[in-house]
């Protein structure tokens, strides 16, 4: 096998086995004469919490409820009918699609309270949640090249409460849309409160993870993290009330720089580290050759602020491909490639926000599509790129109308992309001894498949958050 494959190989598995979502639990005591109610960490005793209040106003604004979980017992009580009363106090839950607010409780039925509605008395950061989802999620990374990677930390915002409730309670497939540049994932935290089913389910790629919180639901403090770009659904609720908050998890610097909360990386010691340096060396790269990988999360490559959040906001394996490059002393840039396949690549030169175009866009006339383009999306014909892995996940690039029955917009696509070099920027334009070389032939390792130049009509369903 060759180094190129086995490079190959080793990203792909480095990519699927990445962790992209992490959770927990934390046991709730009930016991009021127990001197150690409040929660404590310690290596002798886990982390446990108080009862949990809620606090929120009614649908009329005229008085403010509470109620506290968990709620002991099977008979009638205060509390009891205080839960219902929550549970009665929420707005059905809609979801986005496109741009429109729907409401369809065949994909979605369920109950929610927006911010300014509620208040809990559950902290995130006072059980280190914040610290282990970051050393989870967002791994720091040690360079001893330039500070291109200043420590990072992350906030968690609160943003809903939502009550799934038996027999019918339940969100199909769906992914997050992020609501900032910053925001990288998301953060469910299920109350002590009983119920059935109503499992979380986290998938990205081939990989899924499984939360089932119904057999504790109702004496522990259960909880989820995962990546903004990893679908998700919450299987049916048959019995009882499944109460949650959502958070939007967003990265941010932290100040200083030099006091991390979360262990540092150095990249000499992960798989990749000799694969990367050795390959980069051989001969196997000629010189110009370049090595491109395919981001394996999905960012918002295309908006306004971007070329502020990237490369810094990568994450998981991307972060960690990158990082390693950067120590070995290489050119990397995370750039992004059209869905254009002509025996060679077109590369922007930067990180372009979306575009609208005016006039409609033939790709047969090669050269009429590139000159078209070119005033809203500056590019380079690239085909010096050794590609090691597939696309992920692709983002409209461009837009424009198109005619015939009915008038109606077209898109290109890009993908966002790592791109290592031994010199410049990793860029070289094509040139006519190396256009049948490199990316677009057969024989080369990972080389492009026929995507293709793609159209899309209808809008992408965009969804709430849990």
């Amino acid at each position: 096998m060759s180094q190129i494959d086995r490079l190959s190989e080793l990203i792909c598995t480095q990519q699927s086995k990445t962790s992209f979502t992490c959770g927990g639990s934390i046991a709730v005591r009930t016991d009021k004469n127990d001197p150690d109610v409040s929660w404590v960490a310690n290596p002798t005793e886990p982390i446990h919490s108080r009862p949990i209040n809620i606090f929120w106003a009614s649908k009329d604004k005229a008085e403010v409820n509470n109620v506290t979980l968990p709620i002991d017992g099977d008979g009638e009580s205060d509390e009891k009918s205080k839960l219902r009363k929550l549970v009665g106090d929420c707005s059905p839950a809609s979801f986005g699609r496109g741009l429109t607010d729907v409401l369809d409780e065949t994909y979605r039925r369920a109950g929610k309270m927006n911010l300014e509605d509620f208040a809990s008395s559950f902290q995130p950061a006072d059980f280190g949640l914040i610290q282990h989802i970051e050393q989870t999620l967002l791994p720091s990374v040690l360079s001893n090249k330039e500070n291109s990677f200043q420590a990072k930390g992350l906030i968690a915002e609160l943003y809903k409460l939502n009550v799934y409730s038996g027999p019918s309670g339940h969100f199909k497939a769906h992914v997050d849309t992020p609501r900032s540049g910053s925001q990288i994932g998301s953060l469910v935290v299920s109350l002590p409160s009983k119920f059935s089913g109503g499992s979380l389910i986290v998938r990205h790629g081939a990989e899924q993870v499984d939360f089932d919180w119904a057999a504790t639901s109702g004496s522990h403090v259960q909880w989820a993290a995962f990546y903004s770009d990893c679908e998700h659904e919450i299987t049916k609720v048959t019995d009882g009330h499944r109460i949650t908050l959502t958070y939007n998890l967003h990265a941010v610097d932290l100040v200083g720089g030099v006091l991390l909360a979360n262990p540092v990386i150095d990249p000499k010691t992960l798989p990749l580290y000799g694969l990367i340096e050795s390959l980069m060396r051989s001969t196997e790269i000629a010189k110009g050759k370049r090595i491109g990988i395919y981001c394996s999360h999905a960012y918002a490559h295309t908006s306004n602020i971007a070329k502020k959040r990237l490369p810094h906001h990568l994450k998981g394996s991307d972060l960690i491909l990158y990082a390693i490059s950067k120590h070995l002393g290489y050119s990397v840039s995370v750039l992004p490639v059209l869905d254009y396949d002509r025996g060679f690549d077109v590369v922007g030169t930067r990180l372009h926000p979306h575009r609208n175009i005016v006039n409609e866009l033939d790709d047969e006339e090669e050269d009429r599509y590139l000159n078209e383009i070119e005033p809203y999306w500056d590019h380079r014909r690239v085909s010096n790129i050794i590609w090691l892995n597939n696309h992920h996940h692709g983002e409209g690039a461009l837009s424009y109308a198109t005619y015939g029955n009915q008038p109606s917009l077209g898109w290109v696509y890009s993908h966002a992309v790592i791109i290592v070099s031994d010199e410049g920027d990793g860029v070289t334009e094509v040139s006519e001894t190396d256009s049948e070389e490199g990316i677009g032939s057969e024989n080369d390792i990972g080389s492009r498949r026929d995507i293709g130049f793609r159209r899309k009509i209808s809008s992408d369903e965009d969804t709430d958050s849990e």
